[in-house]
């Protein structure tokens, strides 16, 4: 009978000590273990998981096939039978969510998690800008959404005036499985100059949030147009994105400020003289910008609000200022009025102006920079007044225009740029009592007279340069 006993011992503790070593893999904390049966859920940012193991003496190996998703493991120091696995996972930007798997294993038993990681809850309209039509109406703005709840819509408007209304979401384009819908809109007929509303998009329940523009296109414009620009870098939304409507003004009067972007936006009425152009002839346009005021910058008014304007080609570096380039080669620029408050006109900003026969140059005018009209062979009349507060004359600032039939250089102009005044010139009136030395004359055509005030007449026909006139004439 004690025989029997022993032997049922001796079976009942092998069979304790093989449960013992039966290999398995389990999680050292609650949270692991259920991350081992049930998967992980992850948010869309960025993270790092780790997974706390158990396991029997030696080394366990992972696999996961997916790149967003990097695998590695930190052995404890205290236990060899504890691994660490560290799962990084990278912030998702789509619009769906994702899924891997992670496979766990000794040579003897493995484990699988499935990791899913949730989708960045976001908007987006298709386009950052819609324009519409001047004729109003409704239409649709495509969107694309991943968030739960209701989508919400308001819009701001460049005035007092609501001329948009939201009319709802489309629902039939709205699909579990398919983040697009569409935004219904409604408009009313626009008689004015280009306008614009931001609509901002939130959702209920949900951080994300999105904005995007509507910009209405201008009523029909006629031959002459008077445009006011209350708030600079707004140009290009009261113009319009339409060529042809902005190519049917012939006279336009600008008021108000303008910044670089503004003087980006004032080139749409202009042909640089390419072949596939129209003959200048055909689009003439005249330029008022007496009440112009050119202001430092190149920003949108309207980019706090999300409107994305194309990127200015013109700087404005200082109040007051024509600025680099900014009406150069404009071939169909026949008669222009610069803005009485100019103190600036800069580098080339009137070149090449071919059709262009005559310009008067403000009284605050301070600075006429390098080669500002160069090239507007036409250019025969430039009236600079005795009043005038130019004192810098860029060198080529004339050169190859004309001839210019008269100028004249007021006393408060004392720097020639290394007395460059290489100007084709007929007639030249001067206030300097005594002349100063020139590196690059005028190039006086037949005929041409210099007038020098009183008792300088001499000092005039020996000085080199000035001795190229034929005629030299004093004024009281």
């Amino acid at each position: 009978m004690k025989k029997i006993a022993y032997l049922l011992f001796i079976c009942l503790f092998a069979a304790c000590s093989n449960d013992e070593e039966k290999a398995y893999l389990i999680g050292t904390d609650r949270e692991t273990e259920a991350w081992l049966a049930n998967g992980l859920v992850a948010d869309a940012e960025a993270t790092t998981i780790v997974l706390g193991i158990k396991h029997l003496p030696g080394r366990i190996s992972t696999i996961c096939h997916e790149d967003w998703i990097e695998i590695s493991q930190h052995d404890p120091e205290v236990s060899p039978t504890t691994t660490d696995i560290v799962v990084k996972i990278s912030s998702n930007d789509g619009w769906e969510r994702r899924q891997a798997t992670l496979t766990i294993s000794t040579s003897e038993v493995a484990r699988k998690v499935v990791i899913t990681q949730r989708a960045k809850e976001r908007m987006q309209p298709k386009d950052a800008v819609s324009y519409i039509g001047n004729e109003g109406g409704e239409f649709p703005v495509d969107l694309k959404a991943n968030v739960p709840g209701e989508i919400k819509v308001s819009l701001s408007f460049d005035n007092d005036k609501e001329w948009l209304a939201f009319e709802g979401v489309i629902l039939d384009h709205l699909n579990p499985q398919n983040p697009e819908c569409g935004l219904h809109f409604k408009a009313l007929p626009n008689n004015g100059t280009g306008r614009i509303c931001v609509v901002k998009i939130t959702a209920e329940g949900s951080k994300a949030s999105t904005e995007f523009c509507i910009i209405q296109q201008p009523r029909q414009f006629n031959e002459e147009e008077t445009i006011n620009i209350e708030n600079a870098g707004t140009l290009d939304v009261l113009l319009g994105s339409d060529i042809n409507n902005i190519r049917n003004i012939r006279r336009v009067t600008l008021t108000g400020q303008m910044n670089g972007l503004d003087w980006t936006a004032l080139r749409r009425f202009f042909y640089k003289g390419v072949a596939a152009d129209p003959k200048p002839e055909e689009y003439p346009v005249v330029l008022d910008l007496a009440d112009v005021v050119s202001v430092y910058g190149d920003r949108s008014y309207y980019h706090s609000y999300g409107y994305k304007s194309e990127d200015a080609e013109f700087i404005v570096s200082q109040d007051y200022e024509i600025p680099d380039y900014a009406l150069e080669q404009c071939v169909n620029l026949m008669d222009i009025i610069l803005p009485k408050t100019t103190i600036k006109i800069g580098n080339s900003a009137l070149a090449n102006n071919k059709n262009l026969k005559a310009i008067s140059i403000p009284d605050n005018v301070e600075i006429i920079e390098y080669g500002a009209f160069q090239g507007c062979h036409e250019l025969s009349h430039v009236d600079i007044s005795d009043s005038s507060s130019l004192r810098r004359l860029g060198r080529y600032a004339f050169s190859g225009c004309g001839p210019i039939e008269f100028m004249n250089l007021p006393i408060s102009l004392t720097d020639t740029d290394g007395g460059h005044l290489s100007i084709p010139i007929k007639e030249m009136k001067v206030h300097w009592p005594v002349p100063p030395e020139l590196r690059v004359p005028p190039t006086v055509k037949e005929g041409g007279k210099l007038y020098v005030p009183k008792g300088s007449a001499s000092l005039y026909r020996e000085t080199a340069g000035w001795n190229r006139f034929p005629v030299i004439e004093e004024y009281e």
